[in-house]
């Protein structure tokens, strides 16, 4: 009978506590091919939360943003969301789709030298079960970071949705 049997999952991706690197970088490594699907890109009005992280004052503040799925030999693993500051507009002649955007900022003589950040959890929106290709119930890991350059400025705030049955972040904990 169709749908019926034992069916074997494929393990989830683990990040490392503490470990900070871009999604191609941490795909490399593990030995997959880094791919996105590009959603959208292009200059887009900055969110409230974006002016506030990127230090944007003024109220009409514009940034770069960048959508895309990112997927590991073909998987896609998140949705994720960037907003740039809009001197970096400069990315957005790169190949997104099948190159490094952290790469690009290199180029730009932006290296991102240390990010903050936090995961919350949740279920996934249509819109996301559908780029991300999961069944409706599916739970995201929403990882928001923001990330400094070798100046000390943020210049990138993203947030990226994991799906929670291909990726696990690992943390490490210690008594005080």
């Amino acid at each position: 009978q169709r749908g019926r049997g034992t069916f074997v999952a494929a393990r989830p991706l683990h990040r490392r506590p503490g470990v900070f690197l871009s999604f191609t970088e941490e795909m490399t490594r593990r030995g997959l091919v880094a791919s996105s699907r590009l959603v959208s890109a292009g200059i887009s009005p900055a969110r409230p939360e974006e002016r506030s992280d990127l230090g944007l004052a003024d109220a009409d503040a514009d940034v770069v943003r960048i959508q895309r799925v990112r997927l590991a030999d073909g998987v896609p693993i998140a949705f994720e969301d960037a907003a740039l500051v809009v001197e970096l507009a400069a990315v957005l002649a790169w190949d997104l789709r099948t190159g490094s955007l952290h790469q690009a900022l290199g180029e730009l003589d932006v290296v991102a030298s240390s990010a903050t950040g936090n995961v919350a959890a949740r279920l996934a929106t249509r819109h996301e079960t559908r780029v991300l290709e999961t069944a409706p119930t599916a739970a995201l890991l929403v990882e928001t970071r923001l990330l400094f350059d070798q100046r000390g400025r943020p210049f990138e705030r993203t947030e990226s949705r994991y799906v929670a049955e291909r990726y696990v972040i690992d943390v490490v904990h210690t008594h005080p």
